[in-house]
């Protein structure tokens, strides 16, 4: 690989790390982690009336436990759903919720799927789509997390516009800058940055809310 490629794979995999670094901070925000970043969405309506906390964990841990309980599942789901303001722009979920979705969808006829401009599928559930957030940066940690003790995760739904949540940006600015090294300057290291200055803006409390205490491990 050349000194070009390996600059521009460089940078594509920092350009990665950025768009993953920004959504963990979406959903997690400074939580423990740094205290210098913006609120995430957990952080801004943990105690909302958007927030469910079943009483007792809802077991998909296995095919049987999903078989028994998937109807108590989509109750809650519902019940959940018609807490917010509006029809939430999408679901998010990890990969193991998103696969334990799956389940639920064979075993119901609540779900649809249809495939994208790419040619990709997209399930949906009454409608809304099911956004699978990755891992949290050079990491193969969920940004959405699994505990590891109850083996329960949690549902995000969230309601995109400027009166409800958005992402919020520099006028004018790309949203994400990359500055390239000088190859000729002088020294054995050779340094870029990648630049993205961005926030994320909940106007109204129930445009999101969380479903959690969803076991999907045993």
């Amino acid at each position: 690989m050349g000194i070009t490629d390996q600059i521009t794979f460089q940078v594509q995999q920092k350009v990665q790390a950025t768009k993953a670094l920004f959504a963990d901070t979406w959903i997690n925000g400074d939580t423990g982690v740094n205290d210098k970043a913006f609120d995430g969405i957990d952080k801004a309506i943990t105690g909302s009336s958007t927030e469910k906390v079943p009483a007792a964990a809802i077991d998909l841990s296995t095919s049987a436990a999903v078989d028994d309980n998937y109807n108590t599942f989509l109750d809650a789901l519902d019940k959940w759903l018609a807490e917010l303001d509006g029809t939430p722009t999408f679901l998010q979920m990890n990969r193991i919720m998103k696969a334990v979705m799956s389940g639920v969808a064979r075993r119901s006829a609540t779900f649809t799927e249809e495939r994208d401009e790419f040619g990709v599928p997209i399930l949906r559930y009454a409608g809304i789509p099911l956004f699978e957030v990755g891992d949290k940066p050079g990491t193969s940690t969920p940004i959405i997390l699994i505990d590891a003790g109850t083996g329960e995760t949690s549902i995000y739904a969230v309601r995109i516009g400027l009166d409800g949540v958005h992402a919020v940006t520099p006028e004018g600015n790309e949203i994400i800058q990359t500055y390239l090294p000088s190859i000729m300057s002088p020294g054995a290291v050779k340094k870029g940055e990648v630049e993205m200055v961005a926030a994320v803006a909940l106007k109204a409390t129930r445009a999101a809310g969380v479903l959690r205490r969803v076991k999907v491990s045993a």
